[in-house]
């Protein structure tokens, strides 16, 4: 197994720390992609990066397998670099079996007083565990007022329901109300305009009748006229005779 197959079984290992292991070996093989700075051109060409064909670590970390490369990724590395350093500062770390992101979660919460050993690691892990558990009765003891609100909320939104389901209900009725009050007044609409049909011809007649009454008055009027002259002049005719 050559240098390169070696990276990528160590990078495939399932164990929790086997990144220890992955680390140890770049140690080894590749300390200068582990230093500060870039590294120079003929460490890079020297190294199994080179011989694998690639210019940087970093292009060696990101190519597919199938292409020789390890088929990682940058961040990853990032993060074990990081714990890496944390170990190599407090030796006690490589033996409790932690994955790298552990290693760098205490690291930021504890900074700039990481557990100096495993003493110290403990007693911020049993304080972590009873401030987790301290967290989680609060959240407990939060939900719980959560639901009660819930309830209340929930309580006051079915008598809301009630009162808009009876609005509701009189709208209805007095709708109805309406409906049948229009439905009368359509059929009382209905009878006014047969009568007002029936009506009609007896108001023609009517007006034809008032023609013959004013057209016989007048005729009445001339005769009453006439005779009133005829009277006077027979009147007339007997006083001249009595001369």
């Amino acid at each position: 197994m050559n240098q390169i197959e070696t990276l990528k079984e160590l990078l495939g290992a399932e164990s929790g720390a086997s990144w220890i292991a992955f680390m140890d070996y770049v140690k080894t093989e590749l300390a200068h992609v582990l230093t500060r700075g870039k590294p120079r051109k003929k460490d890079i060409e020297e190294s199994i990066i080179g011989q694998a064909g690639f210019t940087s670590w970093s292009e060696m970390i990101e190519t597919p397998t199938a292409e020789n490369g390890l088929g990682w990724n940058l961040a990853a590395w990032d993060s074990w670099k990081r714990a890496y350093s944390l170990i190599q500062k407090y030796p006690y770390l490589r033996y409790l079996e932690l994955t790298a992101s552990a290693i760098n979660t205490v690291h930021r919460e504890t900074k700039p007083n990481f557990p100096v050993d495993v003493a110290a690691w403990s007693f911020y892990k049993s304080g972590r565990e009873i401030l987790q558990a301290d967290r989680q009765q609060n959240s407990l003891k939060a939900a719980q007022k959560t639901v009660e609100q819930v309830k209340e909320q929930l309580a006051d939104a079915q008598i809301k329901v009630g009162q808009f389901q009876q609005e509701v209900a009189a709208c209805k009725t007095e709708l109805l109300a309406n409906n049948n009050t229009i439905t009368t007044q359509a059929e009382q609409l209905g009878q006014l305009k047969q009568r007002l049909t029936i009506t009609e011809p007896a108001a023609d007649e009517l007006s034809v009748l008032t023609k013959k009454f004013q057209s016989l008055e007048q005729r009445f009027s001339k005769s009453q006229n006439e005779l009133a002259s005829l009277k006077n002049r027979n009147l007339w005719q007997r006083i001249m005779n009595k001369r």
